[in-house]
């Protein structure tokens, strides 16, 4: 018979969860103990080891997108994964000021780093129509820890990928390699370290300057009758 594992046993275990976990680009890890684990006695702590470093970006990816940035065509740096972290965001917004591209996002994202002081980029639209006006007229599409566009499923007469006709994206990164590392070295091959972010909010939300704007303005998603104060908030 089977006894239940040891408390150092389950120390190791947590462990090994945490290292599953924290694999490049992430992922779920599924630890399940005995109910005694709520009550018993634990073992001293054991610490997870770190996550191995990600693969780094080859030069020739590096020069390809170089080169097609330079190349004075209508451009886009489609951002995703970690791309979408504040450091990530703001090399992107110095090679955007640098060479006139504009930054995106895919339409769905587990993170985006926003605020005062951080490159706003605008998404993808969801609806098929929406996304091909924006994308409409882009020459030169850069993938950063995102895959190509593509629209959902099963749209009848509407297509599948979303990407302008001709312009064939090119990969910067994948979602599981170094991403903050080939864009310093992107920045570097374009002499954009030193340039001012563009796209930056101040503190009011709004940027300071964009190379264009994808977002038309939105309607207010409350109703009008929602925005007076209730009566029995203001009674003393």
């Amino acid at each position: 018979v089977k006894t239940s594992p040891s408390s150092r046993e389950i120390a190791a275990d947590g462990a090994a969860a945490i290292e599953a976990a924290t694999l490049a680009p992430g992922q779920i890890a599924t630890l399940i103990l005995p109910a005694d684990t709520a009550w018993n006695d634990g073992s001293e702590p054991i610490a997870a080891r770190p996550a191995a470093p990600r693969k780094a970006v080859s030069g020739d990816a590096i020069d390809a997108c170089a080169k097609a940035l330079k190349s004075g065509r209508k451009s886009l740096l489609l951002l995703g994964g970690d791309a979408l972290r504040a450091p990530c965001l703001e090399l992107a917004g110095r090679i955007a000021a640098a060479t006139g591209a504009v930054v995106m996002t895919e339409g769905a994202n587990t993170r985006l780093d926003r605020g005062a002081g951080r490159v706003q980029v605008n998404r993808i639209p969801y609806v098929v129509e929406r996304a091909l006006e924006t994308l409409d007229g882009y020459e030169v599409m850069i993938t950063v820890g995102a895959r190509p566009p593509v629209a959902f499923f099963a749209y009848p007469n509407k297509p599948s990928l979303l990407s302008p006709e001709g312009c064939e994206p090119t990969a910067l990164a994948a979602i599981d390699e170094d991403i903050e590392g080939a864009l310093e070295a992107l920045a570097d091959a374009l002499d954009a370290r030193d340039t001012a972010p563009a796209g930056l909010a101040s503190r009011t939300g709004r940027p300071y300057r964009t190379a264009r704007s994808a977002r038309k303005a939105s309607p207010p998603c409350w109703a009008p009758a929602c925005r007076r104060t209730p009566s029995w908030l203001t009674r003393a």
